[in-house]
């Protein structure tokens, strides 16, 4: 059992009477501070490939993690990629504001909403590319919606499957996904961690 003597610390100006206090638990460096918080999110080294607080739209796709900076969504707007065996469609759309941004909430940024959708429709692969605020395909030139929904053309009212994607900050999604890999619009892949 700790006790205070091995303390420090001047016990002899106090405002209460020592004998009210019950000890509460673990002594005097009982637990240790986090001196290094890179290594408390990460097992190696912190993963700088992208801004830490960047917010990414991330996935996992046949077993592989994968990452869209909003960055790169927001100034192209789509990607049409293929992880693996699987086309997918990345999009993104402003008009969602952040109250983390600022630090007046009522100055929030708008950092858009994306979504993740399988391009792959009656076995046929898509291809998208954006015109008057609409997503449009390729092969059949339908008009589609940011829910991935066909809204004019051909394929009007069909719908694309979505897939399991989320909103992160790079930091949080890498921390337990080291592994990922980051796509742009180019080449589909920036850079994978190796």
């Amino acid at each position: 059992m700790n006790t205070t003597s091995q303390w420090k610390i001047d016990f002899s100006k106090h405002s209460i009477s020592l004998d009210e206090l019950i000890s509460g638990g673990v002594g005097r460096d009982g637990i240790p501070p986090i001196d290094n918080p890179t290594q408390f999110l990460f097992k190696e080294q912190a993963d700088n490939r992208i801004f830490p607080t960047s917010r990414v739209l991330a996935a996992e796709i046949d077993g592989q993690a994968n990452a869209y900076p909003f960055e790169i969504l927001a100034e192209k707007r789509i990607i049409n990629d293929q992880v693996g065996r699987k086309h997918v469609l990345a999009v993104w759309q402003p008009g969602v504001a952040s109250a983390l941004d600022k630090s007046d909430i009522n100055a929030p940024r708008d950092v858009g909403m994306a979504a993740l959708y399988n391009r792959s429709l009656d076995n046929q692969t898509l291809s998208f590319r954006i015109e008057d605020s609409l997503l449009r395909d390729e092969q059949t030139n339908s008009g589609w919606n940011i829910f991935g929904q066909a809204v004019e053309g051909k394929l009007v009212n069909r719908q694309l499957q979505q897939e399991l994607a989320y909103p992160h900050f790079w930091f949080a999604w890498v921390a337990f996904k080291p592994e990922t890999l980051i796509h742009d619009d180019t080449t589909s892949l920036v850079y994978s961690q190796s």
